[in-house]
C-alpha cells in the first residue's frame, strides 16, 4: 500500500511539474521564482496534504504564494485565468440575508464576523473577547498562529456587525467569544443550506469578503494582510503601509460593500 501511494504522489508530481512548466511559460515567471513554487510543492507532498485536492489548484497556490512573497506584480486573478480553473458561484446579499436568518444565534454572529473580516473559521473561533477593539471594530489575529506555515495580521468589522456582536457579548460568561466547536458550526451551515437551498460553508464567506474588496478597488496586497495571506516578515519590512491606522483607511472603503439588510 505505502508503495502504491508513493508511486501515486511521484505521478501527480510530475504532472504538477509540467503544469508549473506550462504556467512558467503563461506568465513570464523568473527561473527563481519557479523554483520558490516548487520546493513549496514539494512541502506540501512532505505533509501529506495533497489529499482531495486538485493538482490544479495547488499548483496555483503555490504559484500565488511564490508571486507574492516574491512582490511580484501577478495577482489572484492572473493566476487563476491561467490555469483556467473557475471561480466560486458567489451569493448575492439576498442570498447571505437568507442563509443568515436560518442559522441559529451564535452561528449567526460567525458568520458576520467571517463575511465581514475575511478572517479563517479556525482564527475566529480562536478569538477571546479581548482581541476585539470595539471602538474602532478591529480584530486582532497577530498572535493566533504560533507556527511558520499559516500567518494572520489585524483585520476589522463593521460597524453594523460590531453593535449586533456587542449585545451577544453581554451574554457570555467566559472570555472566549464563540465558545463553539467547529464541527457544531459545520453542522448549523449545513442546516441553514438545506433550510434556505442555498449552499455555504463558512470557508465561502472569506471568498466573499475577497470578492468585496475587489470590488471596492482595494489593492491585492491589502487584502492578502486582511485574510491573512501576508507574511509576518513582509508585514514588519513595510509596516508603515500595513499598520492599524493604514489598514483602516483600506477598510473604509470595503465597509459599504459589506453592509447587510438583516432587519
Amino acid at each position: 500500500m505505502k508503495m502504491k501511494e508513493e508511486i501515486i504522489l511521484d505521478s501527480n508530481f510530475k504532472v504538477a511539474m509540467d503544469k508549473l512548466d506550462v504556467l512558467k511559460d503563461k506568465l513570464a515567471l523568473s527561473d527563481v521564482l519557479k523554483e520558490k513554487a516548487v520546493h513549496m510543492y514539494k512541502k506540501i507532498i512532505e505533509k501529506n496534504t495533497l489529499k482531495g485536492r486538485s493538482i490544479d489548484a495547488m499548483v496555483a497556490a503555490v504559484i500565488y504564494v511564490a508571486c507574492r512573497d516574491s512582490e511580484t506584480s501577478h495577482n489572484l486573478n492572473d493566476i487563476t485565468e491561467a490555469t483556467g480553473l473557475r471561480k466560486k458561484s458567489i451569493p448575492n446579499n439576498d442570498q447571505l440575508v437568507l442563509f443568515y436568518s436560518n442559522l441559529n444565534s451564535i452561528s449567526q454572529m460567525i458568520f458576520l464576523t467571517l463575511v465581514t473580516s475575511g478572517l479563517r473559521i479556525g482564527e475566529v473561533l480562536s478569538l477571546d473577547i479581548d482581541d476585539v477593539d470595539f471602538e474602532i471594530n478591529m480584530i486582532d489575529a497577530s498572535k493566533i498562529h504560533k507556527s511558520h506555515t499559516k500567518s494572520s495580521w489585524i483585520s476589522f468589522i463593521t460597524h453594523q456587525v460590531s453593535e449586533l456582536i456587542q449585545i451577544y457579548v453581554e451574554s457570555l460568561h467566559g472570555t472566549k467569544l464563540f465558545p463553539v466547536s467547529y464541527k457544531i458550526v459545520q453542522e448549523n451551515f449545513q442546516k441553514a443550506s438545506k433550510e434556505s437551498g442555498i449552499k455555504i460553508k463558512p470557508h465561502l464567506l472569506r471568498t466573499i469578503f475577497t470578492e468585496k474588496c475587489t470590488q471596492a478597488g482595494i489593492e491585492e496586497k491589502y487584502i492578502d494582510a486582511f485574510c491573512g495571506r501576508m507574511s509576518q516578515n513582509i508585514i514588519r519590512k513595510h509596516y508603515t503601509d500595513y499598520s492599524p491606522e493604514a489598514m483602516r483607511r483600506h477598510y473604509d472603503k470595503v465597509e459599504p460593500f459589506l453592509r447587510l439588510s438583516l432587519e
